[in-house]
């Protein structure tokens, strides 16, 4: 491979990645921004008023945080302040000072549900004060995930809104929130929405849950039990702990069979299991504080029940939300392909070639050996060489695909829809040599430092730019890590200092790179 067309693969695999597939990401315009429902209801109108409050929640909070730990996800209710504010806080207060790039809250649906579960489809949330932005990158992934983005179905939801106030006064500026609401409690059907959602967690990222506990009295049609307020208050603590407990040692088919048998109306249950089906499996969990609306009334004819929940990971946890394999590895650390998987890879692509240039059809893969590794979904590039020259790069860098399908679809890509060259024809397949990059997950970092030079590839974005860089091509040129990151901003057509900007997302990955053996 020369070094002249090698960075040519660098650069020009970018362009490929940005049409191909940060098209489907761009930002939605002129999405409506969702206006405040249950302000002056729940919480103050008036912003002055709304910052004070919370601000005064946090203060008085305990702050009983592990120095030697990393908040991942929070478990806070979403009652009036009046109430809940006290326990949210303590629930916040394990984020506070964090800087995420994105915020992930699941709350529940109070009202008629618009899907078993699905993404507020806006621009962004406003409330007293302030506006936070919608991620419309993660929307579209989820989108194309299987959870539906529904705009105006949750504009009378507070189970998101009420959580806000909290977040933009504990958090550090710059982070966007991927709004999800849930319908559903089946506990099949929230392990598959985890699945979605896994698709945009990396290590910026933190998940928080709405969720109120027991909901006790006539008017909620609960009431397992009857007796002194004492009683109640006891016997609801019992009931309430029992929930906690499981949640805690993330048990999550635990937590679903104990609700079933007890009836405990805790109004996150589905976005509670949601939570429990994405922790890592070393993550540790903690109760932080709970309390009962019946406390604050005096009375518990009717009482509501709120609990705060941390979850932590060591200080330098990498790769934090990694599917968990059988065996509590994490996927998004990929499984080394052996060398019969990188034949079958190759052969797949070749096929590939031959069907959609010659047929215009993909072609038959049921003779593959599709292992489990190779149905893992993947980033891939393929990139077609004609004596020695460019023929044709194209990949997928999100994880959307099968590694076996994004291969197949990208050999035709390359072959056929990259814009710089005309088409493959049939008379030209036995001069074309073709290779592979299999990607890692991407993963996003706030410290250039990580980067290491021959190992990892880089991605940037900011705003609608975006450019890319493979592994190799810095090896190639024998860039430092500063020139790396000058080089890959130059291809998203940014000023070489770009990746020193707080606005500009890294991220980083690895990738296999084989080919067929030279004819």
């Amino acid at each position: 491979m020369s070094r002249r067309w090698k960075i040519a693969v660098g650069v020009f695999c970018g362009v490929a990645v940005a049409a191909s597939i940060y098209a489907a990401l761009e930002v939605g315009v002129g999405r409506p921004a969702r206006r405040p429902a249950v302000a002056g209801q729940f919480y103050p109108s008036d912003p002055k008023a709304l910052r004070g409050q919370v601000r005064g929640f946090l203060a008085a909070a305990k702050d009983a945080r592990d120095t030697q730990a990393r908040t991942i996800a929070v478990i806070a209710p979403h009652a009036g302040y009046d109430f809940s504010g006290p326990t949210a806080a303590a629930a916040f207060k394990w984020l506070e000072g964090a800087r995420p790039r994105r915020v992930v809250l699941i709350g529940p649906s109070h009202g008629p549900a618009a899907a078993p579960a699905w993404v507020d489809d806006v621009s962004a949330y406003a409330i007293p004060g302030a506006k936070v932005p919608v991620d419309r990158e993660a929307v579209k992934v989820l989108e194309r995930e299987g959870l539906p983005a529904i705009a105006g179905a949750a504009n009378h939801e507070h189970s998101i809104e009420v959580e806000l106030p909290f977040l933009v006064e504990a958090l550090k500026p710059g982070w966007k929130l991927v709004p999800v609401l849930m319908g559903s409690t089946d506990l099949a059907r929230c392990r598959k929405v985890a699945e979605s959602i896994n698709c945009i967690l990396d290590n910026t990222t933190v998940v928080c849950v709405s969720s109120d506990f027991t909901h006790y009295g006539k008017q909620f049609g609960y009431v397992p039990f009857e007796g002194s307020d004492e009683e109640v208050r006891r016997r609801l603590a019992d009931l309430d702990g029992g929930a906690i407990d499981r949640i805690v040692a993330k048990d999550a088919e635990g937590f679903y069979k104990y609700f079933s048998k007890t009836g405990a109306t805790i109004c996150g249950r589905g976005p509670i299991l949601v939570l429990l089906s994405l922790l890592p499996g070393d993550a540790a969990g903690r109760k932080v504080a709970y309390a009962t609306s019946g406390e604050i009334s005096g009375s518990y004819r009717v009482s509501v029940s709120y609990a705060a929940v941390a979850f932590t990971v060591a200080p330098d946890r990498t790769g934090i939300w990694g599917k968990q394999g059988k065996e509590g590895k994490a996927m998004s650390e990929s499984k080394a392909l052996t060398n019969e998987e990188k034949a079958t890879l190759l052969a797949i692509a070749r096929a590939s070639l031959r069907s959609n240039v010659a047929e215009g059809k993909s072609p038959d893969v049921s003779a593959f050996d599709l292992t489990d590794t190779l149905r893992e979904k993947r980033g891939a590039f393929v990139t077609l060489t004609q004596k020695g020259k460019l023929r044709g790069c194209i990949g997928y860098v999100q994880a959307i695909k099968p590694l076996w399908q994004a291969v197949m679809e990208n050999a035709a890509n390359a072959a056929l829809h990259d814009p710089r060259f005309p088409r493959v024809r049939n008379d030209e397949l036995s001069t074309i040599h073709i290779e592979i990059s299999a990607m890692s997950p991407l993963e996003t970092i706030s410290d250039p430092d990580v980067i290491e030079v021959g190992k990892h590839g880089i991605m940037l974005t900011k705003g609608p730019y975006a450019g890319l860089l493979l592994p190799q091509v810095a090896t190639e040129y024998g860039w430092d890590r500063e020139e790396f990151l000058e080089y890959t901003c130059r291809k998203a057509g940014l000023p070489d200092g770009a990746w020193k900007d707080p606005a500009t997302k890294i991220e980083i990955f690895s990738a296999e790179v084989f080919g067929e053996e030279e004819k």
